[in-house]
């Protein structure tokens, strides 16, 4: 059989010519079946694999090996090539106005850091997403206003009446819309002439005596609506007059024996 030690896998045609126990020629051909006795276990696996050796492994390793017996009774040495891939965590952050529809399909209204999702990484293994979610919240509120005359708002109109449905649309400083309706009462303010007669002088409302007619002095008064009342004085000053009266009496005796008296008024006015 030493002839065939050199042969190391499976042959059915090598020959060789030896002489029998009688004397003959006989050639012997070969039918060589070789058995592997060794091979390798590749593996792919997420966060761990227990191999057939029992041991549970957490990292990829290939350099384990394990012992079998083959089918056709010979050693079989299988040698670990194990790759360990590994699941992934993270927390979805997420901030939102009113309402959020995450990635499980589910609509939150409310603040919520407990949803979990699971996902598949690029290496096939499981990804656990936690979602941090805030909800912030739209608003809707009146504005009321009370103004004289006119009053420009806050989108640049400028309203000379009474006004309850302009609305305007602004953002919150969470960045969430927030509808404003205003409600507008406009007051007006008053003009009127304070026409009056004095002699020789008049103290009018703005504390000034005025010796003379005047029809240009003005005064500014608040309105029972708090508004400006602008009241112009519209006066007429006359004088009084003074003067001396000289009285002279005379007295006569007529013929007749009568007394005539006699009065003289001599008025002097300025």
């Amino acid at each position: 059989m030493d002839r065939w030690s050199n042969i190391h896998k499976s042959n059915s045609s090598a020959t060789f010519s030896t002489i029998s126990l009688n004397g003959c020629d006989s050639i012997v051909t070969l039918d060589l079946t070789i058995n592997n006795s060794s091979t390798i276990d590749a593996i792919n696996a997420c966060e761990s694999y227990t191999w057939i050796d029992g041991n549970t492994y957490t990292s990829s390793n290939n350099t384990a090996t394990d012992t079998l017996i083959s089918s056709t009774g010979c050693d079989s040495i299988v040698t670990l090539d194990l790759t360990i891939n590994y699941s992934n965590t993270g927390t979805d952050i997420i901030t939102a106005c009113d309402s959020y529809t995450w990635i499980n399909g589910n609509t939150y209204i409310s603040n919520n850091n407990s949803a979990t999702h699971t996902l598949t990484n690029s290496y096939g293994c499981d990804s656990v997403v936690t979602l941090d979610l805030t909800v912030n919240y739209s608003k809707a509120y009146t504005v009321s206003i009370t103004a004289c005359d006119s009053y420009t708002w806050t989108d640049g109109v400028t309203y000379t009446a009474s006004n309850n449905s302009a609305i305007q649309n602004l953002s919150t400083s969470l960045a969430c819309d927030s509808v404003v309706t205003l409600d507008l009462t406009i007051n007006y303010s008053n003009t009127g002439i304070d026409a009056i007669t004095a002699c020789d002088s008049y103290t009018w409302i703005d504390g000034i005596i005025y010796t003379s007619s005047n029809s240009t002095a003005t005064h500014t008064l608040t309105n029972v609506d708090g508004c400006d009342s602008v009241v112009t004085l519209d006066l007429t000053i006359n004088y009084s007059n003074t003067g001396i009266d000289a009285i002279r009496m005379y007295s006569y005796t007529w013929i007749d024996g009568i007394i005539i008296q006699v009065v003289i008024v001599l008025r002097h006015i300025r």
